[in-house]
């Protein structure tokens, strides 16, 4: 009669297994070896595996599949093999063995676990398995709430916040060493520009390259400092002031470099919202400092001028203009003064008609035409004064134009009235 008289034998490997952050469950059966030296062939009733210093909690486990008889059951790190079931079932499970551990920075100790057997009257020797943590650098992770992740621009607004609340995460670092912010498809450089606020008190150095749209910050600081430097981020496009930006979205990529690895790009899309610019005259040409014009009528001199030859009116996002209005703004001389256009313009407009009020003194020159037609109509429009005693105090002529939906500025053109001394005229009574 077989008498169970001998504890059942465990033997382990001495050699510690290596467990990778982020990698698969490993294997921690080699060597990994259950025996009973009695000779009955007596079952196993159980074996236990205990992680005795399990630093990440719930997040480190034990597993094997089951074999024959042999049940399994997992709970606060341990794995509980039970019987009864023969060696060889024993043997076939546990050759399974496996260890996982799924904390997002688990922490680096080694593990050591606990293998014991029992045979239902014996126990064995406690047994050990060592399992090394391998860390790995995470990536840092830059993130946007998704409503956030779309951005409107409307032309000519200025610089436009468009990292409010973004957000930097690194689990094993405190402190980032570089952030890159750029544009990836810059329609209208160099006049598209990425800025930041940076405050005394943080030691970051930025600077920006308009040829490629790319902001970059460097700094060996904390995370918190690159977070509150990139919420003061603004875009702006100066084309647009004023001017005709390209209205295509615009992709903004920020990373994250942590000194070791960059982050996953992540992308804020700009969408642009145009705006109708006025039109805007140069009544010099560009060849004198501003853009009004000053000229002088001539007592009985005839029609002047009241723009230089090279006069500029455009509209930088319309090919056509409405209209323009010029106006003597005070008439003093009632219908002897008269502004006209001193070119015959019929080959040149063919919607636009030329009117002139002598009460008002409004010269109109309206209807849909080119800019450039209108352009030159201006630099012929002239004043012309018929009273024998003109009133001398200078008048003011001014100038707008609109393309049918937005009027310019007033621009004026000041014209000095110099007096002609007549001759006396005799004149005999009753001669």
């Amino acid at each position: 009669i077989a008498v169970n008289d001998r504890a059942p034998e465990v033997n382990t490997s001495s050699t510690p297994f290596v467990f990778t952050e982020r990698t698969h469950p490993v294997a921690i059966s080699n060597r990994l070896i259950i025996s009973d030296p009695d000779s009955g062939g007596f079952p196993l009733a159980n074996m236990s595996f205990e992680i005795t210093n399990p630093f990440d909690d719930d997040m480190e486990i034990l597993n094997v599949t089951e074999y024959g008889s042999v049940t399994a059951q997992f709970q606060d790190s341990i794995l509980l093999l039970t019987g009864p079931a023969s060696v060889e079932e024993f043997q076939r499970t546990i050759s399974t063995l496996t260890y996982t551990n799924l904390a997002e920075e688990p922490n680096s100790t080694t593990r050591v676990i606990e293998v014991i057997a029992n045979d239902g009257d014996f126990y064995s020797e406690v047994e050990y398995i060592q399992v090394t943590i391998e860390l790995v650098n995470d990536l840092p992770v830059v993130s946007f709430p998704v409503r956030e992740t779309i951005v409107n621009y409307v032309e000519g607004v200025g610089p436009l916040p468009i990292a409010s609340n973004v957000t930097i995460m690194d689990n094993d670092h405190l402190d980032l060493a570089q952030f890159t912010v750029v544009i990836t498809n810059p329609l209208d450089m160099p006049n598209e520009i990425l800025s930041v606020n940076i405050s005394d008190d943080i030691n970051i150095t930025s600077s920006y390259s308009p040829e490629e749209g790319l902001l970059t910050l460097i700094g060996n600081v904390s995370i918190e400092d690159y977070q509150t430097v990139l919420r003061t981020l603004m875009y702006e496009n100066t084309e647009a002031d004023p001017g005709f930006p390209d209205t295509d979205p615009r992709m903004i990529e920020f990373v994250a470099f942590d000194g070791q690895n960059y982050s996953t790009p992540v992308q804020v899309f700009l969408t642009f919202e145009s705006v109708n610019d006025a039109p805007i005259f140069d009544l010099n040409g560009g060849g004198e400092e501003g853009s009004n014009h000053t000229t002088s009528f001539t007592e009985e001199g005839g029609p002047v001028m009241l723009t230089t030859p090279d006069a500029v009116l455009f509209d930088i996002d319309n090919t056509s203009l409405a209209y323009d209005r010029i106006t003597v703004t005070t008439v003093r001389d009632g219908s002897n003064e008269i502004l006209s256009v001193s070119r015959n313009l019929s080959d040149m407009f063919d919607l636009a008609f030329i009117s002139y009020d002598s009460t008002s003194g409004l010269l109109m020159i309206a209807g849909l035409d080119t800019t450039e037609n209108f352009e030159a109509a201006v630099a012929s429009v002239t004043y012309n004064n018929l009273a024998d005693e003109p009133d001398y105090t200078t008048r003011l002529v001014s100038f707008v134009a609109s393309d049918g939906l937005l009027e310019s500025l007033t621009y004026y053109t000041e014209v000095e009235m110099i007096p002609v001394n007549d001759p006396p005229r005799l004149t005999i009574a009753g001669a």
